[in-house]
């Protein structure tokens, strides 16, 4: 799922460069009755949301501790890894 779902995040590196970004965030349940009661329900929006938030949380400060070359030198990877290592 893409996030935000309308536009970009606008995010600032350490040496204060604008860094717009979209995330693609794929998650996967685990409890078995979980995941089956969750595709019966046909909804996504409270897990969404969760997801959102914690990203919206996170994302500037995780951003702001790069600068900017680190960024864009590895594709994005670098932000990605530690906002990963944030969420988890």
């Amino acid at each position: 799922m893409r996030f935000p779902r309308d536009n970009f995040y606008r995010l600032f590196s350490r040496d204060g460069a604008e860094i717009p970004a979209v995330f693609e965030v794929a998650w996967k349940i685990v409890d078995a009755k979980a995941a089956l009661d969750f595709a019966a329900s046909g909804r996504d929006s409270f897990e969404s949301a969760v997801i959102e938030a914690a990203l919206r949380e996170s994302a500037r400060p995780v951003t702001a501790t790069f600068d900017a070359a680190a960024i864009y030198e590895s594709r994005g990877a670098a932000l990605v890894e530690a906002l990963g290592r944030e969420l988890v």
